[in-house]
This record gives C-alpha cells, structure tokens and sequence, in this order.
C-alpha cells in the first residue's frame, strides 16, 4: 500500500505547542517568555503513525492529559483520535515564566495533515470551545471570547524537512480569553 493511500490505519500525530506571553514588550515585569527548549518533543512536528497511540515522554514536574475526539469542548471538530496533552508546572501560576504552557499532541485518523489554513480554523474552534466551557462551567459573567489565530508556515523550519509531506511547521500567535486562571486576555505564542 502506498504510504500516501487513505486508511482507517494512518494516523496523523503533530504537536501544537503554546506559551503565554505576559507582556507584550518580553523584559517588561512578568513578560519572560518561555525558552522553545522548555516544551517537551515527541519528535518530528508531524509524523505518519501506524497506531492510535503516540509514545511521547513527559517531563520531570509535567503533568499530562488524553483526550479522545470528539472533544466534548468543540465537538464541530470533524476528527477521530486523541489528544495527548503536557502540561508545564507552571501552567496555573500567572506569575512564572512558563505560565499557561503546554504542547499538545493531535493524533487524528485521516490521509493527510491539515493545511495551516484550516489548522488556524481548528485553533479558533478549540480555544473557542474551550474557554467558553470553562466560562459557563465556572459562571463568568461577562467574558467575551473571540479568539484571534494567526498562523503561516514557518519556511525556515520547513527547509530543514523538506521532502517530508507528514510535516507541517507553522508558527504564530493565539490571542483568547483566558477563563481558568486571569480571567483577562491572553496571548499565546
């Protein structure tokens, strides 16, 4: 079988990971950004697998989390597999530099990866959801979720893989309400 033919067997698996940025000027009180060497690898950005599940080491003081799709916090979202989240000991703690930091594994079920327009639609559904659940769920009056996504393909990144379809490096900035820890805007980069 040809490694590009549609299977119930592939499985695409990438890693989105995001940091919140304090501030938008970084040496500003509470703007450290946290260092990419930070956020924990699983390996390739995205990589054609052959089961559900992705083996991804976790961090010392990490915690994690797996989410089977439809995610209950955006059910629109038309893809069948998991979500494997790593979670920095600093997720909770607005005043620490990896504070709102986690990556997160989509291993999903399809014949391709998704292009960066659609995953910038995804995200806005995702954190959407989300941050709408957790307003309802913890009866913030108020709260205005709009989240913004801007995403385009990192060129530099990709020359370094390049041969490789399965990979899709793109970089940008996510910018949402943050209903668990602030209760203010939050951006993620």
């Amino acid at each position: 079988m040809s490694s590009h033919a549609k299977s119930l067997d592939v499985v695409l698996a990438f890693v989105l990971a995001v940091s919140c940025v304090h501030a938008a000027d970084p040496a500003a009180p509470g703007g450290v950004l946290a260092p990419a060497s930070a956020l924990p690898s699983p390996g390739p950005v995205m990589s054609k697998l052959t089961k559900m599940s992705h083996q991804w080491g976790v961090p010392t003081g990490w915690r994690t989390e797996v989410i089977p799709f439809p995610l209950d916090f955006a059910p629109s979202l038309p893809y069948q597999g998991l979500e494997e989240l790593r979670f920095s000991p600093d997720f909770g703690k607005a005043d620490r530099p990896l504070f709102f930091t986690y990556a997160f594994v989509w291993a999903i079920k399809g014949d391709q990866p998704p292009s960066v327009e659609q995953l910038s639609k995804d995200m806005k559904v995702y954190f959407d959801g989300l941050m709408i659940a957790v307003a309802k769920s913890s009866k913030i009056p108020n709260a205005v979720i709009d989240t913004k996504v801007e995403l385009q393909p990192d060129t530099v990144a990709r020359e370094r893989v390049q041969g490789d379809p399965w990979t899709l490096l793109a970089t940008g900035s996510i910018w949402t309400y943050d209903s668990f820890f602030t209760k203010k805007s939050l951006q993620l980069d």
